[in-house]
């Protein structure tokens, strides 16, 4: 409540002086004001076995919460407004784990927020503001309960040709002993003269925890656009300085500079031009290793044509050069691509084709620093993957780290995952594939992804790759032609690509790709129905396979206010021996079925959903998994009930391994409005 005071005293600092006018002027007038009664009850179980060894975690929590909203104004509505919001309650919890259980516990909630808004109406305003709320984890990440408090102000103009704004935040986030705090401050700009559009900005945040754990960063940008007639020119200039350090963290620092600019321009005969240089520096110093500094320049063309609403042509050519510590990956390339609609007597043809010549030159040794990559992970859930962007990586080399989920305000920090144990490497043709199988504990500090079985978390991935001194052709060039029939009824189409590499000189790594993907298929599509048949055939001398794929779908409108979905889904892929870091061939066949009902009622406004779904994946392991969603959304007078749960369950059987996972998590909230 100190904090209410304070921006209490501020207002009346701002307000003139009461001698001259009558005080009872600036005595705060209520507009509007209504209760309400909020109850909150979640429940989730998880549970993973393996081989006969179990881990398990049961959540129960149940919050009653009564708020007060309030809305008015002081002395004129275009002089002050206000809004206070008063919130308590009570919450209880209960969370056992394979490895601890806290006792059954009992909390008090407060919460409140207050926002003043002075001179609302005028394009100069100030909002100061004051805030502190419960958010809903478990106790597994701390066994309190977290609060997260934050005052700041925001001072904004806006009146064309000029808008910009002021900002200052400070955010607490107490997690006893655990607590960070954070300082954000941001400027930005905008004007509008004559054919110009520019904008300009700053942020500054700085976030400081219990653990003597600090992150930094700074971030400014410039944008300008200039615009007359048939011609554009875009630029933008970005900034970015993000530094880390701390007992528990990997010392970072990450400095980058972006710098583009863009040209369009209609010509006559419609044709098109477009012609875009980037620069991109990125400097990154990581623990004890040396500072590495990367940068990428790229220069492209783009001429297009339109001939009359059939035929439209693309040529492109493109140049990038991207110089690493001890290595340089040089990149030419030519691309000529077709894109063509025709009316025939029964529908609509639509055909392309392409052509494109890359031609890539590899010097040294270079060590990649800040490749991105996202995929999804969790304690309970089924690995995912991704592949490196580059050929040659050095296996031994790769190092693997993951963002941490913070709340808003907060910096996120990367902390390096454990080979074996958070993810696996296996090679795949020319490149390795990583399989993340965990995050550690601590990663995940919001309820977004807490809750969330399978959550996307963005990872940062480095490595060296082997000497190379070479310069590799890599040419391409297909065709694809579909045919959407009788009013889309029938919709048969065709795809031929062709790609090849040749080693110019030097050096590679692996063997020079020769492939051929062929894809042959036919949608037939008569409401409610959608039937699709897939034969895809990809020859390649580094990671063949034949795949067939199909699906049936049902969607259809039982009611104006009921739906209903379902689909039908399999598909078999043959790998050879020898690829996909295996020894010998293998055959992958999924099968899947799905079924959605909606249904909508509007006295009272009652909405209902239930979706049942079955997959199962026969490979070098098995996995069978089966899912339930269900929802209820009711609003009558002024009540409001919203229920939501899933369930799912899969296991997995591979040679020398078995696995279950079960997952449950339901949450249902009541909202009475009762004055």
């Amino acid at each position: 409540m100190r904090r209410l005071l304070i921006v209490f005293i501020i207002a009346l600092i701002a307000l003139p002086s009461l001698s001259s006018a009558d005080a009872r002027q600036f005595v705060p007038i209520l507009l509007d004001y209504y209760g309400e009664l909020q109850i909150d009850a979640r429940f989730q179980n998880d549970k993973n076995t393996v081989n006969g060894r179990s881990t398990q975690i049961k959540d129960m929590t149940l919050q009653e919460k009564v708020s007060i909203y309030t809305l008015g104004y002081v002395y004129h509505p275009n002089f002050i407004t206000y809004r206070l919001n008063l919130a308590a309650g009570l919450r209880e919890e209960k969370y056992s784990s394979t490895f601890s259980e806290v006792p059954m516990s009992t909390d008090p909630i407060t919460e409140y927020e207050f926002r003043m808004y002075l001179l609302p109406t005028h394009p100069y305003n100030l909002e100061l503001f004051t805030v502190r709320r419960t958010p809903l984890v478990r106790a597994s990440l701390s066994g309190v309960t977290p609060v997260n408090t934050s005052y700041g102000a925001v001072l904004k103009y806006d009146k064309k040709p000029y808008a910009g704004s002021l900002a200052y935040t400070h955010q607490t986030t107490d997690t006893s002993p655990a607590s960070s705090e954070s300082d954000v401050f941001s400027a930005m700009g905008i004007w509008f003269i004559g054919p110009f559009t520019t904008s300009a900005g700053y942020q500054n945040t700085n976030t400081t925890t219990s653990l003597n754990e600090t992150t930094s960063r700074d971030y400014s940008y410039f944008k300008n656009i200039f615009e007359v007639k048939n011609m554009k020119l875009t630029s933008d200039v970005e900034l970015t300085n993000q530094a880390q350090k701390g007992s528990h963290l990997v010392p970072l620092d990450v400095r980058s500079f972006y710098w583009k600019e863009r040209l369009e321009q209609k010509l006559p005969l419609n044709f098109g031009a477009t012609l875009e240089n980037r620069y991109y520096e990125d400097t990154t110093k990581s623990g004890n290793l040396p500072e590495t500094m990367v940068s990428t320049r790229e220069t492209r063309l783009e001429l297009s044509h339109q001939l009359y609403t059939s035929l439209r042509s693309l040529y492109t050519l493109a140049y990038l050069v991207s110089e690493f510590p001890q290595g340089e990956i040089e990149t030419t390339t030519n691309t000529l691509n077709f894109a063509y609609i025709k009316r025939i007597p029964v529908g609509v043809m639509r055909a392309g084709a392409d052509y494109r010549l890359i031609q890539t030159k590899r010097k040294g040794q270079p060590i990649i620093m800040n490749e991105f990559h996202t995929a999804t992970a969790g304690t309970f859930t089924i690995t995912d993957t991704f592949s490196l962007n580059n050929q040659g990586a050095n296996e031994s080399s790769i190092v693997v780290m993951v963002s941490t989920v913070v709340p808003p305000g907060d910096l996120p920090t990367f902390v390096e995952l454990k080979r074996g144990l958070n993810y696996t490497v296996t090679p795949s043709g020319n490149s390795f594939l990583i399989t993340i199988l965990s995050v550690p504990a601590g990663v995940c500090q919001t309820t977004d992804c807490l809750f969330a079985p399978a959550f996307v978390y963005s990872f940062r991935v480095a490595y060296s790759s082997v000497l190379e001194d070479s310069r590799i052709d890599t040419t391409s060039y297909g065709a694809n032609v579909r045919f959407e029939l009788f009013k889309n009824l029938l919709s048969p189409y065709f795809s031929y690509y062709r790609t090849t590499q040749k080693l110019i000189s030097g050096t590679l790594n692996g063997i020079p790709e020769d492939s051929t993907d062929l894809i042959v298929g036919l949608q037939v599509q008569k409401q409610p129905f959608m039937f699709l048949a897939e034969y895809e055939n990809f020859t390649s001398n580094v990671n063949p396979f034949r795949a067939v794929r199909s699906e049936v779908n049902y969607n259809k409108d039982l009611s104006p206010s009921a739906n209903l979905f379902a689909k039908l889904s399999y598909s078999s892929t043959d790998y050879p021996m020898g690829v996909s870091g295996t020894t010998a061939g293998y055959t992958e066949t999924k099968y899947g079925a799905e079924v959605r009902i909606k249904k909508s009622f509007y006295s009272p406004k009652l909405a209902i959903a239930l979706g049942l779904s079955y997959n199962q994946s026969n490979a070098l392991a098995t996995t069978k998994t089966y899912a339930l969603n269900t929802g209820l959304s009711l609003r009558t007078g002024r009540t409001e009930i919203i229920f939501a749960g899933r369930a799912s369950r899969s296991n997995i059987e591979g040679i020398s391994t078995r696995q279950e996972l079960t997952s449950s998590f339901f949450f249902l909230t009541f909202k009475r409005q009762f004055f």
